[in-house]
């Protein structure tokens, strides 16, 4: 090769890094498919390490904003903070909450929630607004296939509590829902638990104020399917819940599996058919869907998320519109 040739293809390589290297942090500034009258943020957990003490959460949450920077021209992601965003959920917008499943990374978490956004949007029969929070937990893959689903299990505890605390910062008569798929129900079922004044393992808030009933969608719930039933570990969830909708299938492995999250029983997903046991009067509250026919023998989110008619029924359930 001559030498100037050879000068052009390092350079070429040399450019092509270069532009590897910058692309993540560009993809991270800008969201495609965001709606101009919706909100997007980000709350992320993973700086608190799975602690519940009401001060380490205070001062290591990190919240951020798909908001106008500085400049004005264009929407990016901005550091803000608890406080602006319960300031936000007192206007009267829905804020919807989307809490992820397991061997998810931080990139991984924006990327796979933007995307249940703008699937559910894609339902929208109008223009009202969404404000959308991702809710960034530690899920990020450990080793070993069965100890990853285990120490995940275990980790679902303080980040409930720790969920629960970032609603309890919420307006009391905001209008709030909340998605969880896989772990993120097992999450989302603690934080309910807690907020209506329960505790995980001794973890409770020091104060909780009189919230609205929220509403709550499962996607493939990796929860016990007993646990909202009399003297269940999140027995007290369905008092701060208006209304639950639950995706179910009975050939999804995870769900199939489940039991294997425990070693002293063999507890069943509440994904595979739904509750097994429920408190007085809370059967009303349940809505389920059976999604094994369109899903089958599949955990994958978006093979849920694409589900059509199901999908549309939801973003009509957690816009309150149902």
């Amino acid at each position: 090769m001559r030498a100037p040739a050879l000068h052009r293809h390092i350079a070429l390589a040399v450019a092509t890094c270069a532009l590897l290297a910058f692309a993540p942090a560009l993809y991270a500034e800008s969201i495609s498919g965001v709606r101009v009258q919706d909100e997007v943020w980000e709350v992320n957990v993973r700086p608190v390490a799975c602690s519940t003490s009401e001060n380490v959460i205070a001062e290591r949450l990190e919240v951020r904003q798909y908001a106008v920077d500085e400049s004005g021209n264009c929407r990016r992601w901005v550091n803000t903070d608890l406080a602006q965003l319960s300031a936000a959920a007192g206007d009267g917008m829905v804020t919807v909450f989307y809490v992820h499943g397991n061997k998810v990374d931080p990139s991984m978490a924006r990327d796979r929630s933007l995307r249940v956004y703008r699937t559910l949007t894609g339902y929208a029969t109008d223009d009202r607004p969404v404000r959308y929070v991702i809710f960034s937990w530690p899920a990020s893959e450990v080793n070993g296939l069965l100890r990853d689903f285990r120490v995940k299990a275990v980790r679902t505890r303080p980040v409930g509590w720790e969920l629960a605390w970032v609603l309890n910062q919420m307006p009391v008569d905001a209008k709030i829902s909340l998605i969880g798929y896989s772990y993120g129900a097992r999450i989302i079922g603690g934080a309910m638990h807690v907020l209506a004044g329960g505790d995980l393992s001794g973890a409770s808030l020091s104060s909780t104020g009189q919230h609205a009933p929220m509403r709550v969608a499962f996607i493939a719930a990796a929860t016990h399917s007993n646990w909202f039933g009399p003297n269940g570990y999140h027995d007290l969830a369905m008092h701060q819940i208006d209304r639950v909708m639950m995706l179910n299938n009975q050939l999804d492995p995870a769900m199939r599996h489940y039991d294997l999250v425990e070693t002293n029983c063999s507890p069943q997903a509440m994904g595979l058919c739904g509750p097994t046991s429920l408190i007085p009067g809370a059967r009303e509250q349940v809505q389920c869907f059976d999604c094994t026919n369109c899903v089958g023998k599949s955990h994958d989110l978006f093979d849920y998320m694409s589900t059509g008619s199901t999908i549309a029924t939801m973003w009509q359930h957690v816009m309150f519109m149902n």
